[in-house]
């Protein structure tokens, strides 16, 4: 009896527990995907298994609706649940998305997005894709606009999106003769060449110069651009640092498959919200070579494969898990399949809309319906339709809800919870009515009457399509919303997309007996709403997307500012990247300049604005400061400079957290004190050599990489752990061995490599015949060769460097050695 209550009480405890556990959220959109590309939507010739069987093992929704038709706007109405026009990610000119990574607009930081909601109730958050809602505002570094800003606690992705201009040979966006008014300018240049001919004005050949030399300027400027385009936009990035400038497509989508498993893997046993956000189908287009020429369809086809691939990859971990039944797994597309794309070469690079018009930067069918699947095993019901109007927009209040957050009151939330429909404990939408914006103009109206099946769908305007007998703009690569770009309908165009779906037939009074009723009833909604949309700053502006230079990301200006840069890698600690080659004696350009490329005076503005920020900062450079510790009284750099760079780092040694140079010191320490001999600083040097046997060794060139362990709270330095791999052995065995040559503090028996302990290190250094100075000496020569001691002169060298950095007290060290 007892084992029997015991097993009741065990099976209530654990009933419990599951029901109390947040569900994690796997949430994957896939760009420019068209509806009709996956098999679950009637494709048959691209195969998709593993896409196809999350519509069997879950919900598949056929009338899924992207709140707008092109990336920036509906990623931004996806992570907020409003309509894009309400977080100014719309404009009123021809630019409709982010074009440039140094634009200073963006998701405004007070949106609040469903990653932020659930960071907040303890969720470990990631991104790994694409983002395209912008970086910086004011600076190159103060990332206002990252992902970090806006719930993500990770960030694996391209701030941007893939441009054409990313790959070589794939052409460029910025197709500016598309753009160019002709017309307008023929009946400029010909109305001005009659007047002058007839007396009326007279042009002379100096104006028509300036012209010609203002138009090849303008020609050259944009020329130049393109030429550049790859390395300003094309960034990858890992949380705040730049990885790769630019990146490299090859593998790029399994390499962001396994950053994303290794996530789930991590966090398996708390709560977690991923957000997947695929780069492909997106131009240009790119395959890994696993996937080339598997498909009909040419590289998109390709591309498609790798897709369904990853998503088998990302499922299959949460199976192998066990987290299945506790995760709530979406797939979508941020829009539907761009139409227009045919590449430089006159590949089709396009997708499919299946039965619906036209496609990507139009609100007919084909370019906001969209793929809508969701699983979460033993929560929905499997290989259920629902056909019902849904938005990408409900997963905000979806996602907040179930993961144990609040709904915000204080703003107007479009989207709709989609629990009870999932569940079938309703049968209907929640939607009556839904609007679709071209950029910021409200272009149609959606209205599914509570009463009906039909789906009411008015356009105000629609786009001038070319050639005419196409659905789609190949004249402008995309279909814009301006006046001159669209034709516009009084009374509104009227659709019922339930009978209708292709929207081929136009409604008529003739064809429809409450045609006029319809369209009174949905301007008086589209009124109603108009009246709900509060004025905000317009983040696609013209001041807001124009490229900035210095919003620049700081990798790009490496070069340009003299080899040195600053990188914020995760909030608080950022790397400034010195280049001392500026200061090295045999360096003939600099050796009378006071400020060799205005480094001195970067620098010190750099520390102080850490200072500013709360920020911890770690020195890196080739040439370190300090005296050689194998040459009495010379400095590594130029000794006025070496002056100049001490000076300024005990100044800022409350920011500093570290300093790490290679060089000629080979493997060494030094200990920066300040001007009361306080040990501020701790400095070290790896090795330019590498670690070799003996002078009979065949192969002495054997790599080595080290380690360094810091405090995660203020970034001090803990531990080193030195390897390094023999080439002789390894080529002997045809294989790789790395081995740890050392960890610092078990060598020398320290608690760590604070400035504090390195100072007692060299301290004791002095003592003669000490055990330390002979180990620090072995590592100092690379070398396993005890025999190779240092003693007199050579260990005063040695201690002297490793205590003294500047003049005055090195001077002192040497001339007072009675130790």
């Amino acid at each position: 009896m007892t084992s029997a209550w015991l097993l009741l009480l065990l099976n209530i405890c654990c009933v419990s527990l599951q029901e109390n556990r947040k569900p994690n959220f796997v949430l994957m959109m896939v760009d420019d995907l068209g509806i009709g590309d996956l098999g679950c939507y009637g494709n048959t010739t691209l195969r998709t298994p593993n896409i196809d069987q999350l519509a069997q093992e879950g919900v598949k929704l056929t009338h899924h609706i992207a709140a707008a038709s092109l990336c920036s706007p509906s990623r931004a109405a996806f992570l907020t649940g409003r309509y894009p026009i309400r977080s100014g990610i719309a404009g009123d000119g021809r630019i409709s998305v982010f074009m440039f990574i140094a634009a200073s607009g963006g998701l405004p930081r007070e949106e609040v997005t469903f990653a932020k909601i659930a960071q907040q109730q303890g969720y470990e958050t990631a991104l790994i894709g694409k983002w395209h809602l912008g970086l910086n505002c004011e600076s190159s570094e103060d990332h206002c606009h990252h992902p970090s800003v806006h719930g993500f606690h990770y960030f694996f992705g391209i701030p941007l999106t893939n441009l054409r201009d990313c790959q070589a040979g794939h052409g460029t966006v910025f197709m500016v003769y598309k753009y160019l008014p002709y017309r307008t300018l023929g009946v400029a240049g010909l109305t001005a060449a009659v007047l002058h001919y007839a007396g009326v004005l007279v042009l002379r050949r100096r104006l028509l110069l300036s012209l010609l030399a203002l138009v090849a300027a303008a020609a050259g400027l944009i020329a130049a651009l393109i030429v550049v385009m790859p390395s300003i936009n094309c960034v990858l990035m890992r949380d705040h640092r730049v990885v790769e400038q630019p990146f490299t497509s090859e593998n790029l989508t399994q390499r962001m498959t396994r950053e994303a498993v290794g996530f789930i893997e991590k966090n398996s046993a708390r709560p977690f919200l991923l957000f997947f956000s695929f780069i492909q189908v997106h131009t240009a287009m790119f395959a890994s070579a696993a996937f080339r020429g598997t498909s009909r369809h040419g590289i998109y086809g390709d591309a498609v494969h790798e897709v369904d691939w990853s998503v088998g990859e990302i499922v299959r971990t949460l199976d192998r898990l066990g987290l299945s039944e506790d995760t709530l797994v979406y797939l979508t597309s941020d829009q539907g399949a761009h139409l227009e794309e045919i590449s430089a070469k006159g590949e089709v690079h396009r997708g499919w809309n299946g039965i619906y018009k036209a496609g990507k930067s139009t609100n007919f069918e084909g370019g906001i319906r969209v793929p809508g699947l969701l699983r979460w095993p033993g929560n929905i019901p499997s290989g259920r339709q629902i056909d019902e109007p849904t938005s990408n927009m409900d997963l905000f209040p979806t996602v907040v809800q179930l993961s144990g957050g609040t709904v915000p009151q204080d703003r107007q939330i479009d989207g709709r919870d989609l629990m009870d429909l999932l569940q079938g404990r309703v049968d209907r939408s929640d939607h009556e009515f839904l609007f679709h914006y071209c950029n910021a103009y409200l272009n149609a109206v959606r209205w599914h009457p509570r009463n009906s099946s039909s789906v009411w769908k008015a356009f105000f305007f629609t786009p001038n399509f070319y050639p005419g007998n196409e659905t789609a703009c190949f004249h402008t690569h995309v279909c814009f919303c301006t006046p001159d770009a669209v034709t516009y309908h009084d009374p509104p165009l009227l659709f019922d997309v339930f009978r209708d779906p292709s929207e081929t037939t136009p409604l008529t009074p003739d064809t429809e007996p409450a045609y006029h009723a319809i369209l009174a009833t949905m301007e008086a909604a589209a009124e109603a709403h108009g009246r709900s949309v509060e004025p905000v700053e317009r983040q696609i502006s013209a001041g807001n997307v124009l490229w900035k230079p210095w919003l620049q990301p700081q990798a790009l200006l490496t070069l340009s500012q003299g080899g040195f840069y600053s990188q914020l890698v995760k909030p608080g600690l950022r790397v400034l990247s010195l280049n001392t080659i500026l200061y090295y004696g045999p360096n003939q350009v600099t050796r009378n300049t006071t400020d060799p490329a205005g480094q001195f005076e970067w620098l010190q503005k750099t520390l102080e604005k850490a200072a500013q920020s709360l920020e911890k900062v770690y020195i890196i450079a080739h040439v370190p400061v300090g005296y050689l510790p194998f040459a009495r009284a010379t400095t590594a750099v130029r000794e006025s400079h070496n002056e100049r760079l001490v000076a300024i780092f005990r100044q800022f040694s409350h920011v500093i957290a570290g300093h790490f140079y290679g060089h000629t010191h080979r493997d060494s320490i030094m200990v920066l004190l300040d001007q009361h001999g306080k040990p501020v600083n701790s400095l070290f040097v790896s090795p330019a050599v590498t670690p070799i046997k003996s002078v009979l060794e065949p192969y002495s060139n054997n790599p080595a990489f080290r380690m360094y362990l810091y405090n995660t709270k203020d970034y001090a330095l803990l531990d080193i752990w030195q390897y390094y791999l023999n080439l002789t052995e390894a080529n002997e065995k045809q294989s790789s061995d790395w081995r740890l040559e050392y960890i610092m503090t078990e060598a020398f028996g320290l608690a760590d490599l604070g400035p504090r302990s390195l100072l007692q290190l060299g301290l004791s250094f002095r003592l003669p015949q000490t055990r330390a100075f002979d180990v620090y000496f072995s590592h100092f020569m690379v070398s396993y060769n005890r025999s190779i001691t240092c003693a007199g002169d050579c260990k005063l060298s040695q201690v002297c460097a490793v205590l003294h950095l500047d003049r005055l007290s090195y001077s002192k060290c040497v001339s007072e050695a009675e130790w």
